[in-house]
């Protein structure tokens, strides 16, 4: 049984400059190594102390810690009150709380409690392999997952703690260090009982006393959080940059593979996205060792693919054959099975619109949490990126559809810089109306110096009210042309904002309506003169629809003595038929007269009009078939 007792310690190599610490050490105090209650050190066998390390109780003490409790007694073990020692052979104090009380040992105490709120542990450890701990302290536990006695008895420890290309980068590290005697820094994995690791970061030195023999101290601290930041937004913006610079989609995609292959196993590695139209599963990116061709889209709809669409959580499945959706059946894998398998979303705004998985076939690595919480925060870089660039591919599509269009156009289709105040044109640039006005200005504020006086006030005001409500613009105005003549042209056109919603450009067309406008307004003089002389006609006429089988339609249009003769005004007529006005031999004849119209393009017969008062009016009737539009 162990029981606590107050002691002093005598250093052992008064050379070193070392001070005296109390410490608590056994009833017995043998002549193996004892833990100290300072701050948990132990010495292999040594009897070496270091300032800020706990002292190391030897069969030396024996007679201190004799001398100590015949003064305090069994029963004095836990007075706080402290008693000085006799001082004759050591110089020390101690009380129940190990605290020490001499003039020099005052500063270790300061050492230890300063060590004991250090990121992260000190040591003392062989020079050579495999680096066996004589001494530990400070946060062990926490950095590596193990405890006093197990760093300090199993021998060969770092082949636990450290992969095994860590572990020969270390040696060659270390035995460098030593053959030169210089300080050296490393940066390792540890393997925690776990199964995890955490990245640490081990600074160390050989040091050599009067005996000539040689040891490392040094410590080491857990760097896992700073490797992590550096670990994902190096790889993000790399990702980043790629996007910029990336000449395809399939060159980002290559690109984004290779940055993957840099943080974790991932020969093989796909990229799945949903289409946005049609909803369904492509594989723009797919590697893999074993199966050359994707899933077929409707077997991904069952698959580990669109469970994560599905979820919008990551699928960590470091034992494929174990994992929880396999064994439940919640999904049906499709093609080669892995031996682990690793999924994230691809997350654009909160919605997946996509996955990247890594998956290895053969070997001992499996996916770990750490993998899957990288792989996560890479991915949203790589949905952001993807997404920018089939914007851009979108838009590199978009206008380039809309040069080939502008250039067949028989129209001038401009854009308009409006900050630069710069105009780039398409289309008819060499034609009719670029000539006839002098060629097409490279600014868009002079185009109003070609606008006729009379139109030019309407056109600004429905400017400013296309720029103000971003509606679009849609004005017809004339041009003056070299030669003192105007042509007549529609302007339409749209505003372009950007993402503050300021006005950046203008597109839109110009079309020249000249030879339209005069032909319109030969057709309105045309009209006038046909209505003169259809309403100063001595005999009726009545315009009215007949259809394809023959039936008479609705009445279009009568002149004035048509209206006289039935007693009906013309608007009471446009809804009214010929059958509403006229008296028939037989029901068939308005039917049979119908379609001879419509095979021989006109007829005459003998009929009769029906006035609104009732009486009959014989008239004789010559009718004429004409096609009105389509």
């Amino acid at each position: 049984m162990v029981v606590a007792a107050a002691g002093c310690v005598r250093p052992c190599c008064p050379q070193s400059g070392l001070q005296r610490m109390a410490v608590r050490s056994s009833e017995r105090l043998p002549v193996l190594r004892k833990q100290c209650s300072l701050d948990g050190a132990v010495d292999r066998g040594r009897g070496v102390v270091y300032p800020g390390l706990a002292g190391i109780v030897q069969n030396r003490a024996f007679r201190a810690a004799s001398r100590l409790r015949d003064v305090m007694g069994p029963g004095n073990r836990h007075r706080r009150r402290r008693r000085p020692l006799d001082t004759r052979s050591d110089e020390a104090g101690m009380s129940e709380r190990n605290i020490p009380v001499t003039e020099r040992a005052a500063n270790d105490w300061g050492l230890t409690r300063l060590m004991a709120g250090l990121p992260g542990m000190v040591y003392r450890a062989a020079p050579q392999a495999p680096f066996t701990f004589e001494l530990v302290g400070g946060g062990y536990e926490r950095i590596l997952g193990r405890s006093l006695d197990e760093l300090t008895t199993k021998r060969d420890i770092r082949s636990t703690l450290m992969y095994p290309d860590d572990l020969a980068r270390y040696r060659a590290v270390v035995e460098n260090a030593v053959k030169r005697g210089d300080t050296f820094q490393i940066e390792y994995s540890v393997i925690c009982p776990d199964a995890t690791e955490r990245i640490v970061w081990e600074q160390g030195r050989p040091v050599r006393v009067p005996d000539g023999s040689c040891f490392i101290e040094g410590s080491i601290i857990d760097i896992e959080g700073p490797v992590h930041a550096r670990q994902v937004q190096d790889p993000t913006y790399r990702i980043s940059q790629a996007a910029a610079s990336a000449e395809s989609l399939q060159e980002l995609y290559s690109h984004i593979h290779h940055i993957v292959a840099g943080l974790m196993p991932s020969e093989n590695l796909f990229l799945a996205l949903r289409d946005p139209k049609t909803g369904s599963i492509t594989f723009p990116y797919y590697i893999d060792e074993y199966d050359v061709v994707p899933p077929d889209p409707q077997m991904a709809e069952t698959g580990l693919t669109a469970y994560i669409l599905h979820t919008g959580t990551p699928l960590l499945m470091s034992e494929f054959h174990e994992a929880e959706p396999v064994k439940s059946g919640s999904v049906t894998p499709t093609g080669t099975l892995p031996i682990s398998w690793l999924g994230v979303p691809l997350r654009l705004k909160g919605t997946a619109i996509g996955i990247i998985a890594v998956q290895v076939y053969h070997g001992s690595y499996r996916y770990t949490e750490r993998d899957r919480d990288i792989l996560s925060f890479v991915a949203d870089q790589i949905a952001v990126s993807i997404d920018r660039w089939r914007s851009r591919d979108a838009l590199a599509t978009s206008e380039e559809r809309f040069r080939i269009a502008a250039q067949s156009t028989s129209d001038i289709v401009y854009e308009w810089d409006t900050v630069e105040d710069r105009c780039t044109y398409y289309g008819d640039v060499d034609g009719d109306l670029a000539r006839a006005i002098g060629g097409l200005p490279s600014k868009g504020s002079q185009w109003e110096s070609y606008v006729h006086p009379e139109d030019l006030p309407a056109l600004q005001q429905a400017v400013q009210e296309h720029l103000r409500t971003h509606t679009p613009l849609r004005v017809t105005y004339r041009l003056r042309c070299t030669d003192g003549t105007w042509r007549t042209i529609i302007e339409s056109s749209q505003a372009v904002l950007d993402k503050d919603g300021n006005v950046v450009k203008r597109v839109g067309t110009d079309t020249d309506i000249t030879n339209r406008v005069r032909a319109e307004r030969a057709l309105q003089a045309s009209e006038l003169e046909f209505r003169e002389l259809f309403n100063q006609a001595q005999d009726a006429i009545l315009l009215h629809v007949v259809n394809a089988d023959g039936t008479t339609g609705s009445i279009l249009e009568a002149n004035d003595v048509a209206c006289q003769w039935v007693g009906y005004t013309r608007e009471e007529l446009r809804h009214m038929t010929i059958t509403d006005v006229s008296v028939t031999a037989t029901p068939e004849m308005p039917e049979a007269t119908g379609r001879q119209l419509r095979e021989h393009g006109k007829t005459s017969f003998l009929a009769e009009l029906k006035a609104r008062d009732g009486h009959r009016i014989p008239v004789e009737v010559s009718a004429s078939l004409f096609v009105l539009g389509d």
